[in-house]
């Protein structure tokens, strides 16, 4: 990649399967992100190379894996494997709607994102990963309700937590092993934070954690992000009308999207109690999370946007 002009760390990102220190590189031939992981998958991470290929054949904007001399795709470093990718310009959305004013570019820009979703659909069920699905495969109950035992919560909000855990897991093994919605491989965090804006489109980055499931799961997944990032009432029903138009969603799968959502919701929650322990008392007095105590009336709230 030529001589490295300049190269500097960026984050630390921790995950329930894997963590990895993240710098951006200068060289002669361009700009690249290395990403050095202290835990990897070799066959998830090939999956991904052909997953990225098969989206850039198509036009698609994400950032390419850059191969070594040897031809592979990563590469030994002490106990750790590093990954090059080709850095996509932009900042992440979440910086974006942070500091959005006008209420009518905010919705133009979630229309941009349900059409950069769309392009993304078209390009990945046809890939055929051979990985198999199912709700423990994709949700992690048993290693979330550990972390949830284990992390010392105070005995009222702890029943609150899996009241909720436990309701959705009942309705969504029921729902996974009718296996009535379509499936296939989906990125699994498609959220602000891996959409990237340059002033002109959006690019969609960090496909490691793809996974074969139900395809609305996506869907879930970026509106826990639009909910938890509290952005308007007005902006999730957008949202909401773009998915149904884009999609033959019925009630079934409306009610599908809902403990979906939920169950995120905890795990998002409890993701964010082991990243940043020290802020325990303030998560727990202030977070959108836990304020949800009137599920039904959440439930009624959450259908209508549809």
């Amino acid at each position: 990649i030529g001589e490295i002009k300049d190269c500097f760390k960026i984050k630390n990102t921790i995950h329930f399967s894997h963590s990895n220190t993240v710098f951006f590189i200068t060289t002669d031939d361009g700009d690249f992100v290395l990403k050095l992981y202290k835990k990897i998958d070799k066959e998830k991470l090939l999956r991904e190379y052909i997953i990225l290929n098969r989206l850039i054949k198509r036009g698609f904007p994400t950032a390419d894996i850059v191969k070594t001399v040897q031809g592979d795709i990563t590469r030994r470093y002490g106990n750790n494997y590093l990954v090059l990718y080709k850095k996509i310009h932009g900042y992440p959305l979440t910086l974006l709607f942070r500091n959005m004013r006008e209420q009518k570019d905010a919705e133009e820009m979630i229309d941009k994102i349900f059409l950069l979703w769309k392009e993304m659909r078209e390009g990945l069920p046809a890939i055929d990963t051979g990985m198999e699905y199912g709700f423990e495969e994709n949700f992690g109950f048993r290693e979330l309700l550990r972390k949830i035992l284990a992390a010392n919560i105070e005995e009222r909000k702890m029943k609150r937590i899996l009241q909720i855990l436990l309701q959705c897991k009942e309705n969504l093994k029921e729902i996974y092993n009718d296996k009535r919605l379509e499936t296939g491989i989906i990125h699994s965090n498609f959220t602000f934070s891996n959409i990237l804006y340059d002033g002109n489109k959006l690019s969609l980055i960090d496909f490691y954690d793809h996974k074969n499931d139900m395809v609305l799961r996506e869907f879930a997944i970026f509106f826990t992000c639009m909910y938890t990032s509290n952005l308007s009432r007005n902006l999730l029903a957008r949202a909401a009308r773009n998915y149904v138009d884009f999609s033959n969603i019925d009630d079934y799968g409306i009610r599908a999207l809902y403990y979906m959502t939920m169950y995120n919701i905890v795990q998002n929650y409890i993701k964010f109690l082991y990243r940043f322990p020290y802020l325990r008392k303030t998560v727990f007095e202030h977070s959108e999370y836990i304020k949800i105590s009137d599920f039904a009336s959440f439930r009624r709230q959450f259908i209508k946007l549809f």
